[in-house]
C-alpha cells in the first residue's frame, strides 16, 4: 500500500507559480505516493485529516509581506492547535522578488508551525524571481531550469525517505535571471498591466507625503 503525501497550496490565486510547483511535484511524485491536493482557505477540517492520514506535509506557497498569505497564516493556526506528531513536513516558498533569499523569514513561520504541532521539519526551499512562471508548466529548459532541478532532487529524497539536500537548497536559490535585467523585466509587466486596467497616470504617486501623481 503506498504511502499519502499531503500537498498545500498557500496561494490564493487559482493560476499561480505555487499551482504551476504544485502540478509539478504532482506528476513526479504520484507513481510512488498517493496525493491528496488541499488549498488555503478551503476546508480545514478535511485539511488537518488529511495531513494526520499522510506521512507527509509539502506546503507551497508564495511571500506576502515578507511572510505568507492570510489564509495560509489562518490554516496554519488550526493546524497547529493539533497533535500532528510523526508527520513530516516541507515547505517551497516562491517571491516576486529576484533574490531567494527574501523568503527566508516566511520558511521559518513554516518551520515554527511544524515544531507547534509536533511534526518533523524536513527543510525548506526558497525559489526567487517566481513571477516569471505565473502559472505556466515548469521547464528543465526555461529560466527556472535550476529550480526545477532542485524539486527533482527534492522528489527524490522524499522517495528514498530523506529530508532536503543542501544541492536542493542552493539550487532552488539561484537566480532566474540577472537582478537588473529581471528589475527591467518586471517594471515592464508592471506598467503594461497599468495601462491594461486603465491606469496612465499614478504609478509613482506618494499621496501621503503631498506629492501630486505624476507619470
Amino acid at each position: 500500500m503506498k504511502q499519502t503525501i499531503t500537498l498545500l497550496n498557500g496561494s490564493p490565486r487559482r493560476r499561480s507559480t505555487s499551482g504551476s510547483i504544485i502540478d509539478h511535484l504532482v506528476e513526479s511524485l504520484s507513481n510512488d505516493f498517493d496525493i491528496r491536493c488541499h488549498r488555503a482557505g478551503d476546508d480545514t477540517g478535511e485539511l488537518i485529516d488529511s495531513i494526520d492520514g499522510s506521512h507527509l506535509l509539502i506546503v507551497v506557497s508564495p511571500l506576502y509581506w515578507d511572510s505568507i498569505p492570510s489564509d495560509l497564516l489562518n490554516t496554519f493556526k488550526s493546524i497547529s492547535e493539533t497533535d500532528l506528531e510523526g508527520k513530516g513536513m516541507i515547505a517551497i516558498i516562491n517571491c516576486g522578488f529576484p533574490e531567494a533569499y527574501q523568503a527566508d523569514t516566511a520558511i521559518e513561520i513554516c518551520r515554527n508551525m511544524a515544531i507547534k504541532s509536533g511534526m518533523e521539519w524536513k527543510g525548506g526551499l526558497t525559489i526567487g524571481g517566481g513571477g516569471s512562471i505565473d502559472g505556466r508548466p515548469l521547464s528543465t529548459y526555461g529560466p527556472e531550469r535550476n529550480a526545477v532541478r532542485a524539486l527533482d532532487l527534492m522528489c527524490e529524497s522524499i522517495i528514498k525517505g530523506e529530508g532536503l539536500t543542501s544541492e536542493a537548497e542552493g539550487l532552488a536559490a539561484l537566480p532566474f535571471f540577472p537582478t537588473t535585467l529581471y528589475i527591467i523585466a518586471a517594471n515592464h509587466h508592471w506598467r503594461r498591466l497599468a495601462r491594461k486596467n486603465g491606469i496612465k497616470r499614478g504609478l509613482r504617486a506618494r499621496p501621503y507625503d503631498g506629492e501630486e501623481s505624476r507619470d
